[in-house]
């Protein structure tokens, strides 16, 4: 177990892909607010119902408290999971504190558990960096004490600090054994989409994969530049050379264009020989047409051993989207034709076409 948890320190998946971290903490935030209110509803019924004292205030808390929950919920979801981990952080805070107050202080002259059974359970809805849920499992246990001493009849002191130490280690072991599958179930899943969504043979995005990011960007109305480029004769290289050399310009055709562009660029292979790039917020036109410029003369400089007179040449097609509203379609239809255009201009050329305003003007450069 404790193999585990220190393995888990060292793990980069929390550094790597914080924002499936934010997104996998949303969904554990909904489920914590299902499951808690209906055990609220359940425990509020049942005091009810066996005659115990539950006043209106205890109601109107319960109900606040929910409602605020699911309206975070909410607003998290739409901002895209953003800040879910310290949202869930507090929620469950919320409820150990609540615990405490009614472990020690309104419960002072009897033997409680409420607080102890949140700790072993709640700590498991929040996926995070282990040293982060131990700290946040002694700070509670830590206001716990000190709540402890300071309003508990003096009687029962020692039975509760006597649980607490056995009720603090099976937190933690809890917390690590549920962080390790759950932390495993992720790195699989990443694992699972990195080969589904790349091109075994350049490691760029697949169509599938590629085309997903680019519609979700132009569904939220970020606006960019849309490349597609084709390799220049591409399938004479194939019957010259063969198919293994065709494969090691795909290769290095692909290495040049992802060095080319920013980490958050999609970048992806169409099928065969044809890529295609979208950049986020790129629409200065002397940036892309550097851009075109640097492609084509990275890839003009690539050497294929025992190819020699194989002089690797892409032709591009350019579409700068400035639209409110377009479809990825649209935008493809339009850079397809603009490569065709740069092919029949003589090929290792390039053609830009500038779409604006609401209804998508046109403005072309060659």
């Amino acid at each position: 177990m404790f193999h585990s948890f220190f393995e888990k320190l060292r793990s980069d998946v929390f550094r790597e892909h914080p924002e499936e971290i934010q997104r996998r903490n949303l969904d554990g935030m909904g489920q914590y607010l299902v499951i808690s209110m209906l055990v609220g509803c359940l425990m509020t019924f049942g005091s009810i119902l066996f005659g115990r004292q539950t006043t209106i205030a205890d109601v109107i808390a319960l109900a606040v408290y929910f409602g605020l929950g699911f309206l975070f919920h909410e607003l998290l979801r739409r901002n895209g999971g953003t800040h879910a981990t310290p949202v869930l952080y507090a929620m469950t805070a919320v409820v150990l504190l609540t615990a405490i107050y009614l472990d020690t202080i309104q419960k002072s002259a009897e033997i409680s558990w409420f607080f102890m059974i949140m700790l072993l359970v709640l700590p498991c809805y929040i996926l995070d960096r282990p040293w982060r849920l131990l700290l946040y499992i002694l700070a509670m246990s830590s206001i716990y004490v000190v709540c402890l001493y300071r309003f508990k009849d003096p009687s029962f002191i020692n039975i509760e600090m006597r649980l607490l130490t056995q009720a603090v280690p099976a937190s933690i072991g809890v917390c690590i054994f549920a962080l390790g599958l759950r932390t495993r179930d992720l790195e699989n899943e990443l694992s699972l989409r990195m080969i589904s969504e790349h091109d075994s043979l350049t490691g760029a995005l697949n169509r599938g994969g590629g085309e997903l990011r680019i519609r979700e960007y132009l569904s939220q109305g970020v606006n960019g530049s849309f490349f597609l480029m084709d390799v220049d004769d591409f399938k004479k290289i194939n019957d010259l050379y063969g198919h293994s050399k065709g494969d090691e310009v795909l290769e290095c055709a692909a290495r040049e264009i992802q060095s080319t562009f920013r980490t958050d660029d999609v970048v992806m292979r169409m099928g065969g020989d044809e890529f295609i790039v979208y950049a986020p917020s790129m629409l200065a036109s002397d940036t892309v047409k550097y851009k075109i410029s640097e492609i084509r003369d990275r890839i003009s400089m690539v050497t294929i051993e025992g190819c020699p007179k194989a002089h690797i040449t892409v032709s591009i097609g350019c579409i700068v989207n400035k639209t409110s509203s377009t479809t990825y379609d649209e935008i493809f239809r339009k850079a397809d034709n603009l490569l065709y255009e740069s092919k029949r201009n003589g090929k290792n050329g390039s053609s830009i076409k500038y779409l604006y305003g609401q209804f998508g003007s046109e403005n072309k450069e060659f």
